[in-house]
């Protein structure tokens, strides 16, 4: 039994409703502890990141943003306390960027955690099928968006 177009269309609507508001609440979690979303979003990344990509230009192309936004984000994040940066040993050019103790203490108070607990909650199917779905999301809009240069 196939669903007529009509239906499909409301049901594409209704989902892309959902997905935005579940963005705009993820989002304003990200406001806390005196960092913006895309400084945690910074944050995790160097955390979870083996060391060789632990550099602005990694960051820029993790996040889909130019490398003066990612310059910006790593001189807040230097400025705060949460990260240091040195010159790679096989590149003076690049620079490494390492989380602080401040960074690492930040991140145990990562507003995430509530949407983790709820994520971590689901069925271990829902699970994959939700970061399936998701991916394929982020991936093609980000394709069709290309860097989005924020």
């Amino acid at each position: 039994m196939g669903m007529d177009q009509t239906t499909h269309d409301m049901l594409a609507g209704e989902v892309t409703i959902l997905v935005e508001h579940l963005s705009r609440l993820v989002h304003g979690l990200g406001y806390t502890d005196g960092l913006a979303p895309v400084q945690w979003s910074a944050l995790r990344f160097f955390a979870r990141v083996e060391r060789e990509r632990r550099t602005m230009s990694d960051l820029a192309d993790f996040s889909g943003v130019n490398p003066s936004s990612a310059s910006r984000t790593v001189s807040l994040l230097k400025e705060k306390g949460l990260i240091t940066s040195s010159a790679d040993p096989d590149n003076q050019r690049k620079q490494r960027i390492d989380l602080t103790a401040e960074g690492w203490r930040a991140l145990t108070v990562d507003p995430l955690a509530d949407l983790l607990a709820v994520v971590s909650r689901l069925p271990p199917e829902d699970k994959l099928a939700l970061r399936r779905l998701t991916e394929t999301i982020v991936i093609s809009l980000h394709g069709a968006n290309g860097r989005s240069g924020s």
